[in-house]
């Protein structure tokens, strides 16, 4: 897999699926891949301060403009990428990138933290969360073209992941970081 994303010159890996023939990866605002052997790729407007920060592999690093996370849909005609705290969806079959909210705490979640599902999508901010607020669960009903806070957890410093129990069917929410704050819901 390494080889790979060398060749795409990509630097996260989001999914990758060889049986499919598919998979997603991104370097700094732009994202490229296959999905079942149809090719995609794009790139997010930012601001000029961005992309001059995203030049190079150190300023990107730096800046934290390396990060980003980009889940397939349940239905597969569309991604949710989350960057620089933006919440976008990419429609694969018209090609069309929108912009649908906003976190309020981080810029994006861990990787793999994000749970999918039927026609919905879960998942909880990542953030320092310095003044210990609540923090955010964002919830999908329409297989990530709008979004809206479900939920919103106290006494935590963040959300580690939302994932989908393939047995129980059931989602767990891991939680930290402090004492008193890592937590496992059901």
């Amino acid at each position: 897999m390494l080889e790979i994303i060398e060749q795409m010159k990509g630097e996260i890996c989001h999914h990758y699926d060889i049986e499919k023939d598919t998979y997603i990866a991104s370097k700094a605002n732009s994202f490229f891949g296959k999905i079942e052997g149809e090719k995609f790729e794009f790139k997010i407007q930012t601001l000029f301060i961005n992309t001059l920060l995203s030049n190079s592999r150190y300023s990107r690093r730096l800046s934290r403009r390396d990060k980003s996370n980009c889940v397939l849909n349940n239905k597969k005609d569309g991604l949710v990428i989350i960057y620089l705290g933006i919440i976008y969806f990419y429609d694969l079959k018209k090609k069309i990138l929108s912009k649908n909210s906003k976190l309020i705490q981080c810029r994006n979640v861990l990787h793999q933290g994000i749970a999918t599902f039927e026609n919905k999508i879960v998942f909880g901010e990542y953030g320092s969360n310095e003044k210990n607020e609540d923090v955010p669960i964002w919830y999908s009903n329409d297989d990530g073209r709008s979004w809206e806070i479900i939920k919103k957890i106290k006494n935590i410093k963040h959300i580690h992941g939302i994932y989908k129990d393939p047995f129980s069917k059931d989602l767990w929410i891991s939680t930290g970081d402090l004492d008193g704050q890592c937590t496992l819901f059901q």
